[in-house]
């Protein structure tokens, strides 16, 4: 009797229950957030360890279950795999799957950001790139992505036939036809920006099952379906899912139909009706939360994956950069004035003051007393800044200061163009948009010089340092720049970017915020500028997505009236953004105070945006008017 149960549990890869007996009417494997795997075999009534030799994964992701093994992907400490019948877990990432980083101590791998099996072989991605096995991960091989360009985010894979299927963050399918792959979006959910120009909703699986292929997304996108032999993709509609930013994670066969897993409950169809079992309200004999569930039940054909939660980091913001309620001062607007500047902030409800202090041409507006700056000479019209702090510490705001990193004319010009980007072509400076001038991130001394103008700063007093153009060049011929001091061809653009602001969170001790582009707030990026909010969110205390509603594209959220259109876009920019950044930074977007691109600009356009900043989750924000003049922010605040 005791080897038949021992052959079962081998069969079923389960553990015993507390009570000796074996359930089958319902298999779960848990992954939790901070313990690792467990597994029931009586509904989640009891539970066993997985496996053990886990390390203490930092931010796990999901779990996957093959014939043969189960696996577990992680945000930064690479890929496991464990054999069914054997107890011990094996990292199994290959030497490619690292992160390019001076600070492996922050983690040794990059993102594993999709996988997927057809039983022969396991694919994975790391965001940019793909790797496939024909050994379930002993060896691998990376796959040439001819035709998807690398800024693309790859955030799920699929098999068909022979050939990987790529999901991305904003580009939709793509489907190997020859040596290439191309896109096949017709049908498929997505927001139309300007022009011809759409973007399909971030994709969250691929599955191929028979004579369909099925995509599902994030964000309330649904669940889509593709004859073989069809060109356009179909709506399946679920029923019951009221949650507007759900995600739908599975597909598999059941004895009635399809199984669909979606918003935390899986979904069955029986007598042409679905029925939904939802998992997020069980409350489970776990040591921590499960992240993620494996579910298989006598109807299902396969396991279904079940997504319950993100795994929150360990990482926590400071908690002074929270409750931030800001406009942004140039030095003009401040340097006639300071006081009568700083009173009317106070009395319209505010409670802080973003201040230029390295600006858009490199112009570093206080007495620095740094080398490099009386080198190029990049000290000019300073300003009284021990003055002016010090009528911000009487009026009670907080104070941040605005370094904005690598668009710099005068360090760009200075040294011969040393630091300046290149082109590459002829290895001479790089020159984008006229007038912006762009130096090589990659550089220690560009970076070491920005990080010397934070220290100074703080040593003032300021309150925060906020680095603007955290970023690569995204106008001009940008497929010609050419970067110096790269010191690795496969360095992702956000990990030089990262190190940069894990040095700037470790030398600083005040909050360190950022600003990113708007559209981070909607889509995961990270390749194409290198602002990847999910990495920013786990360094730095706050982020300011730039969500000015002038500065998306005409037929951008076109669905509303031009008069609530800001509020739709703010709010929804920020509930985007906290679930991209797994709710581990303050995110604080940067409000429109000026009138451009916008004939609806006044009062109520100000509380339309506040009211979504608000509503969307936002802690704080911050208005943004290039030369101060914030009277219909005041006028607005005060109605």
């Amino acid at each position: 009797m005791k080897k038949t149960i021992l052959l079962a549990v081998f069969l079923c890869s389960c553990l015993p229950s507390k009570t000796g007996t074996i359930a089958s009417s319902q298999l779960i494997v848990a992954l939790t957030e901070r313990h690792g795997p467990y597994i029931s075999n009586d509904e989640g009534e009891n539970w066993r360890r997985l496996g053990s030799g886990l390390p203490l994964i930092s931010l796990p992701l999901e779990i996957h279950e093959t014939e043969n093994y189960y696996f577990i992907t992680t945000f930064s400490d690479g890929l496991f795999r464990l054999k069914k019948g054997e107890s011990f877990w094996e990292n199994i990432s290959h030497s490619d799957f690292k992160r390019r980083t001076s600070f492996p101590e922050r983690g040794v791998y990059r993102k594993i950001s999709a996988f997927a099996s057809d039983g022969e072989h396991i694919a994975v991605a790391t965001k940019h790139s793909v790797f496939i096995s024909s050994n379930s991960g002993t060896t691998w091989k990376p796959v040439l992505l001819n035709g998807i360009h690398p800024r693309n985010y790859i955030t799920t894979l699929g098999f068909s036939g022979n050939n990987i299927t790529v999901g991305t963050s904003f580009n939709g399918f793509f489907e190997k036809q020859g040596s290439r792959f191309r896109n096949k979006n017709k049908g498929l959910p997505g927001e139309k920006y300007s022009g011809n120009l759409r973007f399909t909703e971030e994709m969250s699986l691929i599955k191929n099952l028979g004579v369909k292929l099925y995509s599902g997304f994030c964000f309330g996108g649904g669940l889509y379906s593709l004859e073989k032999k069809s060109n356009k993709w179909e709506k399946v509609n679920l029923p019951g899912i009221n949650e507007e930013l759900y995600s739908t994670d599975d597909i598999t066969f059941s004895d009635t139909g399809i199984a669909v897993s979606a918003a935390s409950s899986i979904f069955t169809k029986k007598n042409g009706k679905w029925q939904r079992q939802n998992y997020a309200d069980k409350n489970y004999d776990l040591p921590s939360k499960p992240v993620m569930l494996l579910v298989n039940n006598s109807s299902l054909k396969t396991s279904l994956n079940v997504k319950l939660n993100k795994a929150c980091p360990q990482k926590k913001f400071d908690e002074r950069a929270s409750d931030i309620k800001a406009v942004y001062q140039s030095i003009p607007s401040l340097r006639k004035n300071p006081d009568d500047v700083l009173s009317r902030i106070k009395s319209a409800g505010l409670n802080a003051l973003v201040i230029d202090m390295k600006d858009d041409f490199g112009w570093i507006r206080y007495k620095s007393a740094l080398k490099t700056a009386s080198d190029i000479g990049s000290v000019r019209g300073p300003v009284d800044i021990d003055s002016i702090l010090k009528t911000a510490r009487r009026h009670g705001l907080y104070t941040i200061a605005r370094i904005v990193t690598f668009k710099d004319r005068a360090l760009y010009l200075a040294y011969g163009n040393r630091y300046s980007i290149k082109r590459q072509d002829n290895r001479k400076p790089w020159k984008g948009s006229p007038g912006e001038y762009w130096v090589d991130p990659y550089s220690d001394f560009v970076q070491n010089y920005n990080l010397g103008i934070a220290k100074e700063l703080e040593a003032k007093g300021f309150d925060e340092i906020q680095f603007d153009y955290i970023r690569f060049p995204s106008d001009g011929s940008v497929n010609n720049c050419f970067y110096s001091y790269k010191k690795d061809i496969d360095t992702y653009k956000s990990e030089i970017l990262c190190d940069f602001l894990i040095k700037a969170k470790g030398s600083l001790a005040i909050p360190v915020s950022v600003d990113i582009y708007g559209f981070n707030s909607w889509y995961s990026f990270g390749n194409s500028i290198g602002q990847d909010m999910q990495e920013f969110s786990l360094i730095v205390d706050a982020i300011s997505p730039m969500v000015y509603p002038s500065h998306f594209g005409r037929n951008f959220y076109e669905r509303y009236p031009h008069s609530i259109r800001p509020y739709h876009i703010i709010k929804d920019g920020a509930r985007r953004a906290e679930i991209l950044s797994y709710s581990s930074s303050v995110i604080r977007p940067y409000l429109q105070a000026f009138k451009m691109l916008s004939p609806t600009f006044g009062t109520g356009y100000i509380t339309n945006q506040t009211k979504g900043a608000k509503e969307g989750g936002s802690n704080g924000y911050i208005f943004w008017h290039a030369a101060g003049n914030y009277k219909t922010v005041y006028k607005a605040l005060k109605e």
